[in-house]
């Protein structure tokens, strides 16, 4: 495979700025928390304002604005005129002028990447002709689409076999270039008017152990292994002045979406971090999941890997489940609360959550 090459006449991009405002603004296009049918809006404090910048469950008219974004400065890793996205491990090119989820009702309405956790109601929006999208899934949701049965040609990156084959259009599917990864579990299908960009773009696929933006692809646990390394890692949550962070969500212990942030926007996510109240969360009495939903839960979460000079240090965010929700680097655990979890959700995603309004907080010992 060869990295995604610019050819004149396709649909790729310009390099576009990576200001965190502007980045976070065009990122996505946010889901909003849903239980059931109820969508739950977030008063964010502390001079902090993060934009709910896109569909509800029940979905949007054009017309209606959200709040602007204002958390400025979380970007996927951008290469020239290219961004590196990856989902379980695979990682594609693609331009970096696309925004990421951009979507109404899980229907595409630009040239896009999609990743397989959208929370949406079919509201019947056709897409608009001659778009390009990316969509990543999890391998056994492609094969119960019957997407096995697709002309696929083997390939090898780096002793990973993949397939790759075209896919003939149905009623519920256009044509599709699709990619099947067995040994991560994924698969990516390529939508386009143009099939030559559609080759173009899977021939950037790579199957990556770390992404470009600093995530394992996969981890082993979400909790901390051991007391923090850094001195003062038991009064602050992030101790000192790391120089960057690397943003990773994980789905099952596999990495679904992730990003990263340096300069003043490492400072803001760090000042919120630190401002929290020690202890843990959890969900409000009403609230209630099903046994598997829970053991779901506990392999899934965030790491937030912050760069020192002297190397990585973890803190990790759980934000939903029947347990303890909490971030914790090992030597200290704090409460969640809205901001937090806002901003971690508008830089990486997440999938249906009830709300950070209804969090309850516990002290330690309570």
């Amino acid at each position: 495979m060869t990295l995604l090459d610019e050819q004149p006449g396709t649909t790729l991009g310009s390099t576009e700025a990576d200001a965190f405002i502007e980045e976070a603004r065009r990122r996505r296009r946010r889901r909003w928390w849903t239980v059931g049918a109820v969508l739950v809006a977030v008063t964010l404090t502390a001079g902090l304002l993060i934009g709910l910048n896109g569909s509800s469950s029940q979905g949007r008219s054009p017309g209606v604005q959200q709040p602007p974004v204002t958390f400025a400065g979380v970007a996927s890793t951008d290469h020239g005129a290219l961004r590196l996205v990856g989902f379980h491990g695979l990682q594609i090119a693609v331009p970096a002028r696309w925004r990421l989820e951009d979507q109404r009702c899980g229907t595409a309405v630009a040239d896009t990447v999609l990743y397989p956790d959208l929370s949406t109601a079919d509201c019947y929006l056709t897409s608009p002709p001659r778009i390009t999208v990316v969509t990543f899934f999890e391998l056994d949701t492609a094969i119960r689409l019957g997407w096995g049965k697709a002309a696929f040609r083997p390939l090898s990156d780096e002793g990973q076999k993949v397939s790759v084959g075209w896919l003939a259009a149905t009623r519920q599917w256009p044509r599709l270039l699709v990619l099947f990864a067995p040994e991560v579990g994924a698969a990516v299908s390529i939508e386009s008017p143009n099939e030559a960009t559609a080759e173009r773009l899977m021939s950037s696929v790579r199957i990556v152990k770390v992404d470009a933006d600093g995530c394992p692809s996969k981890v082993g646990d979400l909790h901390p292994a051991g007391p923090a390394a850094l001195p003062g890692a038991s009064s602050d949550l992030v101790p000192g002045a790391p120089i960057g962070v690397a943003l990773c969500r994980y789905e099952d212990l596999w990495l679904a979406e992730s990003a990263h942030a340096s300069g003043h926007a490492v400072s803001t996510l760090v000042a919120i971090l630190n401002s929290l109240k020690p202890g843990s969360s959890h969900l409000p009495s009403d609230f209630h999941e099903l046994p598997s939903e829970c053991a779901q839960d506990a392999h899934r979460g965030f790491l937030l890997r912050f760069s020192y000079p002297t190397g990585i240090e973890p803190v990790f965010v759980h934000i939903s489940g029947c347990g303890v929700l909490s971030a914790a680097n090992g030597s200290r655990s704090v409460q969640i609360d809205g901001p937090i979890v806002t901003a971690l959700v508008d830089a990486v995603g997440y999938g249906a959550f009830p709300g950070p309004s209804g969090l309850v907080g516990v002290p330690p010992g309570g």
